[in-house]
């Protein structure tokens, strides 16, 4: 009779081999991650640009809507501040976007007609949007209001 146990072999990797692939994957994410979060970065800032441009968007429809009844004055308009004028644009911009009520952002009107659009979706946050687009890039001290003069008068932020 023959003796089983030594025909038996255990199926299974050694511990070379996994620490081998381990390795592998700790060097494919080494390389993955760092570019993975200039796509989120390009993200955030696509996202800023498309609700700058929708902003842009609602400001342009409350002046031809107002046009009818008493023309906007040329100005910058922000979420905050201002006179009934300003507060009528409002309304209008949050009636068109309902989603950018309490964020941070501004419109350049120069005779009725929509300039520049700039958009944050808070204080604290480094990505903003513009339109027309500019360069986009991180700014630590920001202000819509001045930026976005800046913006629709030289074509560039501060």
């Amino acid at each position: 009779m023959k003796n089983f146990k030594s025909s038996v072999r255990f199926k299974g990797f050694t511990l070379v081999e996994m620490v081998v692939v381990l390795a592998i994957i700790g060097i494919l994410a080494a390389i993955l991650v760092p570019s993975m979060l200039g796509y989120v970065a390009r993200a955030k800032f696509s996202s800023a640009n498309a609700t700058a441009k929708n902003l842009y968007n609602a400001g342009m429809i409350a002046c031809r809507e107002q046009d009818v009844i008493k023309p906007i004055p040329s100005g910058v308009y922000s979420d905050e501040g201002g006179d009934d004028t300003a507060e009528t644009l409002r309304q209008h911009i949050y009636d068109y976007n309902a989603k950018i009520e309490g964020t941070d952002w501004a419109v350049y009107i120069d005779e009725d007609v929509v300039k520049a659009a700039v958009f944050r979706k808070d204080a604290s946050s480094d990505y903003f949007g513009t339109y027309p687009h500019m360069n986009s890039k991180k700014h630590e001290s920001w202000n819509v209001a001045s930026d976005a003069i800046d913006f629709a008068q030289n074509g560039d932020a501060a």
